[in-house]
């Protein structure tokens, strides 16, 4: 795996997985030893990471995982399109369409479908008990599969896209119930069996 190596201002040495490169921030003045020790402790974490990077990976060349299927993709050339049709994921693209450029557009286009599938799961919710929320983002989210902010804004991991729709719907909900409590109180709890 790459290595890129971040010195900052910072207290201890942070290790994160993009892609198939290993990026480490790590404090001024911290020898190099130092942190290939801490690589070599954290190593069945990292090994985790790059298992799960490698399974939501989204590429042109290889089937694509959409609510726990695989769909091989399909490229024709012509104008821009995306649909999801027999199975397959048919992707219709100019000639001068870049394939980084078209997974860009098929990740925007896998979001837009989530981002569908969670507002629906917001709207059951809302039949059961009545909130309000600020805002609703789809982002890439590495470390949990959603939040809920003390500003009302629920933010759901673009990783979701590739799970099922019970567990999509149990993490909307999970974080509507944070719209009412913010931690994991007994309040929280009964919140949450309303959903």
């Amino acid at each position: 795996m790459k290595r890129k190596v971040i010195y900052q201002k910072r207290k201890s040495i942070s290790l994160q997985v993009v892609n198939e490169m290993l990026v480490i921030k790590v404090p001024y003045k911290v020898s190099m030893e130092l942190v290939d020790s801490f690589i070599l402790k954290k190593q069945k974490w990292l090994d985790k990471q790059y298992e799960l990077n490698k399974r939501y990976q989204v590429s042109l060349d290889k089937p694509i995982n959409i609510l726990g299927t695989w769909y091989p993709i399909v490229l024709n050339e012509g104008k821009f399109s995306i649909e999801l049709i027999n199975n397959q994921i048919i992707i219709i693209k100019p000639k001068s369409l870049s394939e980084e450029a078209t997974v860009q557009r098929l990740r925007k286009y896998l979001n837009n479908q989530l981002e569908l599938l969670i507002q629906e799961a917001i709207d059951e919710c809302h039949l059961k008990k009545e909130f309000e929320y600020n805002e609703l983002k789809i982002k890439k989210l590495t470390a949990s599969w959603g939040n809920c902010s003390s500003k009302k804004r629920l933010t759901f991991s673009t990783r979701l896209i590739h799970t099922s729709l019970p567990f999509i719907h149990a993490i909307v909900c999970h974080e509507v119930s944070h719209l009412f409590e913010m931690n994991h109180s007994k309040q929280f709890y009964d919140c949450l069996q309303y959903f």
